[in-house]
């Protein structure tokens, strides 16, 4: 019920972010501020701990992409050309151009054809 109100109203939150709100709704301010210097001890101990760790000299861990993960080489290949790069020294016979007509006897028979082999 609390989350189909919380919808209607746009908040998107997680469900955890719901339990711990309404675990902390009736602190008080003794309990806040309790909260609070334990999250700044927390903090402060990690530091002291990272602190420690650098000044030891400790190496960060290598985190460049491994082999097996490298994209492949790039693949390409020549693409032919539509026109030839030089002129044809023997010119081509030249075929008379076609009338409308044979061109949709043209048509009419392969569609037959199409017809019959299916």
């Amino acid at each position: 019920m609390l989350e189909h109100e919380l919808a209607e109203r746009g908040v998107a939150e997680s469900p955890l972010w719901f339990e711990q709100t309404l675990d902390h709704l009736n602190d008080t301010s003794a309990e806040k501020s309790e909260l609070l210097v334990k999250a700044l001890i927390s903090g402060g101990k990690l530091g002291i701990k990272a602190f420690k760790w650098i000044r030891a000299g400790g190496s960060l861990p290598d985190l460049s992409v491994p082999e097996w993960l490298q994209p492949p080489a790039r693949a390409a290949w020549p693409v032919p050309s539509p026109r030839p790069t030089h002129p044809d020294p023997a010119p081509r016979p030249s075929h008379p151009p076609r009338t409308t007509e044979q061109l949709h006897a043209n048509d009419q028979s392969r569609r037959r054809d199409l017809a019959w082999r299916t």
